[in-house]
């Protein structure tokens, strides 16, 4: 998360640029977050794997906060927790309403409890990326997401000082002597030059 604050001795040009940084997201454990809908599970295997399922089969999502036109490479990972036949959890996955995975089968896949993953490139909108669950049969799981970057894509977004509400910060403040951006979802380096 990008958070600045600095104060100015003299007034200069300032120009804020964002770059994106790498988001990894552990579902299901205290630190999960950027979710709506589902419940938390635990998988007895080393290592105690944990996740989030769709337990009312409405649905659930994840919406990763990111830089908009920025390109990342989306890691999805799986582990099927319960089910011992092939046919009994299948499930789709949409990143910005563009399907990426259609009717999963984890235990046809990998088996029981082995986990596996999925990649894939999705382009930040809106400034985020929505990781969208769909069940079609028992309920849809995810147990790990991980939201990189792709290199040479990492061109600053450049934004005017007259910006007063940056997309993906909890608050941003810029005056004649005082910068401040906090909790940002993404990297944020601030550029000075001459009046």
């Amino acid at each position: 998360m990008g958070n600045v604050m600095t104060k100015l001795l003299t007034p200069c040009l300032l120009t804020v640029a964002l770059f994106a940084e790498t988001t990894i997201i552990d579902c299901g454990s205290a630190s999960d977050s950027n979710f709506t809908g589902g419940l938390t599970f635990t998988v007895p295997v080393p290592g105690d794997s944990t996740g989030r399922y769709d337990a009312l089969q409405t649905g659930f999502s994840y919406r990763i906060q990111v830089v908009d036109k920025q390109a990342y490479l989306v890691t999805l990972g799986f582990i099927e927790p319960s089910v011992q036949a092939a046919g009994q959890r299948i499930f789709s996955v949409s990143i910005n309403n563009q399907p990426v995975i259609v009717n999963l089968d984890l235990f046809a896949d990998v088996g029981f409890q082995k986990p596996t993953s999925r990649s894939f490139v999705a382009v930040g909108s809106a400034g985020a990326l929505v990781i969208a669950f769909t069940t079609q049969k028992r309920s849809a799981v995810i147990s790990s997401i991980e939201v990189k970057p792709l290199a040479g894509d990492s061109t600053p977004v450049i934004l005017p000082t007259s910006t007063s509400v940056l997309r993906g910060c909890a608050a941003m403040k810029i005056d004649a002597t005082t910068i401040q951006i906090t909790e940002c979802a993404f990297g944020v380096r601030l550029i000075f030059g001459p009046e």
